[in-house]
């Protein structure tokens, strides 16, 4: 029983479930460990990975600039220049940083502006 009163004029009977509260043991979420928590959050993320590289290529119709924009200045920050004073961009190290990463990886192909990506994804996934 409630510590609250009755309102007036109304007897107290059981406490009802609200059906939130019976649906929660069916969703494990009482229940869970955190790290089945974790493991059912990232299947989603990583299907849509695997599901990004399965083709073995990066096809690109539409926005194609933005792409190789991308991987220029990943490969200036391979050859060891710097934003603003080697190249011209409006944008600064962090941007490119990711695809560097990838080209660390896969090597200087366009499936670096996936990998990059995707690698510095993973303890985010993981956390």
């Amino acid at each position: 029983m409630s510590d609250r009163p009755a309102a007036p004029g109304v007897a107290p009977g059981p406490a009802v479930k609200s059906p939130a509260r019976a649906l929660t043991p069916h969703l494990l979420i009482d229940t869970a460990s955190p790290l089945r928590v974790v493991a059912w959050a990232c299947l989603p993320a990583l299907g849509a990975a695997l599901l990004l590289v399965a083709p073995g290529g990066l096809y690109s119709r539409e926005m194609t600039w933005d792409l190789l924009y991308n991987l220029e200045g990943a490969w200036h920050l391979m050859h060891g220049h710097v934003p603003h004073v080697d190249f011209h961009t409006p944008l600064g190290v962090l941007a490119f940083a990711f695809t560097h990463v990838g080209f660390l990886v896969a090597g200087p192909t366009a499936a670096a502006a996936l990998a990059g990506p995707l690698i510095l994804a993973a303890p985010a996934l993981a956390a």
